[in-house]
């Protein structure tokens, strides 16, 4: 589902590719709740939407679409492929935010934000998965050609999420970093890591 709000993480059961993952999660939402009641606990609970950046999993079975498309691209101009392979479809949009917005963000609300609901961290903006191959080959210098392999998993089609809540509640804080700028401080940052063997792959 398209631009999802906070209330929306009750609406049914999850996608079955996050669903073990998905249920924890919400489960840590009614475990805020029951402490903040019973024991005065006080906690917040934020959700991210889909962050990437440096000391991310860049295995390339393991990681998340943007760290294995950043593997993907510094190897094809390191290696001088002619081809990246990347997975699914380009129309599959999601809410990209750099991680260095969502550590801020944690810290802004844990100072200003005190409410039992859960609160979306987020741009607000849809992307798909073609810009993102689009920015990469650009910052890469990449000049082969991009393969779609339409038979691999893609997950949902669309899963942006709405920052209308936090704007109205969590004023102090928005994102700083723009996608091209992020993306690229993560790919320099990995190919400087690649080229001093400081990465586990």
């Amino acid at each position: 589902k398209a631009n999802l709000k906070e209330n929306n993480i009750w609406d049914g059961y999850p996608h079955d590719a996050s669903a073990p993952f998905s249920l924890a999660k919400k489960m840590q939402i009614i475990q805020s709740s029951a402490y903040k009641s019973q024991y005065k606990l006080n906690s917040i609970v934020l959700i991210p939407s889909n962050a990437f950046g440096e000391y991310d999993n860049f295995n390339l079975q393991q990681s998340h679409v943007i760290p294995a498309l950043i593997r993907k691209f510094s190897e094809a101009v390191k290696f001088n492929k002619k081809k990246v392979f990347v997975w699914g479809s380009k129309e599959v949009y999601r809410d990209f935010i750099h991680i260095s917005d969502i550590a801020e963000g944690l810290l802004i609300a844990a100072l200003n934000y005190n409410q039992v609901l859960p609160l979306n961290l987020c741009t607000g903006k849809k992307t798909s998965i073609g810009q993102i191959v689009d920015i990469l080959k650009s910052v890469s210098g990449f000049k082969g050609k991009i393969c779609w392999e339409k038979n691999k998993p893609k997950g949902q089609n669309v899963r942006t999420m709405s920052n209308s809540k936090q704007k109205k509640l969590l004023p102090q804080w928005k994102p700083k970093k723009t996608l091209k700028d992020g993306l690229k401080q993560t790919y320099d940052w990995f190919n400087q890591s690649y080229e001093s063997k400081s990465l586990r792959l």
